[in-house]
This record gives C-alpha cells, structure tokens and sequence, in this order.
C-alpha cells in the first residue's frame, strides 16, 4: 500500500509538472466550414481533436464569424464550470 502510495505521489508530481511541447499548429489557417462550432472533440494534443469526426454536427451553410463567436463563449462557460466542478472533486483525490 505504501509502495502505491509512493506512486501516486511522483506520478501527481510529474502531472502537474509535464510540458506539452506541440508539433503541428493549425490555429492560424483561415478556412470556411459546414461543422458546427464546437460539436465535435476537443483536446489540446493528441488525435481526438477537431480533426476527428466523432460527435461532429454539420449545417446547410457555413459558419459565419458571428455564430462561432455565440457558440466559442457558450462552449467556454460550459468548459469553465466542468473544469470547475472536476477541480473540487480532485481536491480530495490528491494528497498535498
């Protein structure tokens, strides 16, 4: 038990002090999209960003600035409150 224990606590450590070094940035290309604004994944790294399909919605006509604008800050409150409600159920997860 002590042993696990042991490994909680490094593997906490190096969680909390990982860098995330990207290797490919997409964020700047200018483009014209039928997908719904944040109806599909989202990760900061990895495969299962908006590049995979899963759970992604599609509309008529595409997106203008005005309805991703409406759907980035629907889509930032809702991130804040899960990050928000995960934070105090973790608090108590962690040792310190």
């Amino acid at each position: 038990d002590a042993r696990y224990k042991a490994y909680a606590k490094a593997q906490a450590y190096l969680t909390d002090s990982a860098v995330d070094i990207p290797v490919v940035a997409l964020g700047g290309t200018p483009r014209v999209s039928k997908a719904i604004p944040f109806s599909g994944g989202f990760s900061w790294a990895g495969a299962k960003g908006p590049l995979a399909y899963k759970g992604m919605k599609l509309q008529d006509k595409p997106v203008t600035a005005k309805q991703y604008e409406k759907a980035k800050e629907k889509w930032l409150k809702a991130k804040a409150k899960s990050n928000a409600e995960y934070a105090e159920k973790l608090a108590d997860h962690v040792e310190k």
